[in-house]
């Protein structure tokens, strides 16, 4: 009960939905950042995360590595408001910026971008 207790003030002051490494889901901001630290478990955890915000994500291919971390990626996704789109990368590293980005703010210079971040 404490550990819940602390998981959820942490959310509530970060003011993220759900965070992990190349993740950013707030309120009025996404940033799915696709990179070789994830695995097949992150990225439908990603996926369900979107669903519930009504964003439909979904994985045209995917090859992973030995070890089960992602190497390559192709997306559609659908924010359901007139934001759409796709993008495919062939080698991922940890540190890559590649996914989509949908900024819900007026007056942002990209309301929505996929590919490189």
């Amino acid at each position: 009960m404490k550990y819940s207790l602390c998981f959820i003030l942490m959310v509530f002051l970060s003011g993220s939905v759900f965070s992990q490494q190349g993740v950013r889901i707030e309120e009025d901001f996404i940033e799915i950042s696709f990179n070789s630290t994830m695995d097949a478990d992150d990225l439908e955890l990603i996926r369900s995360n979107l669903q519930e915000r009504k964003i439909e994500l979904n994985y045209e291919e995917t090859t992973f590595y030995k070890n089960g971390k992602l190497s390559s990626i192709s997306f559609k996704v659908d924010c359901r408001d007139g934001f759409s789109g796709s993008a495919s990368r062939k080698f991922l590293t940890k540190n890559s910026r590649f996914g989509f980005q949908r900024d819900y703010a007026k007056g942002v210079k990209y309301s929505f971008r996929t590919g490189s971040l």
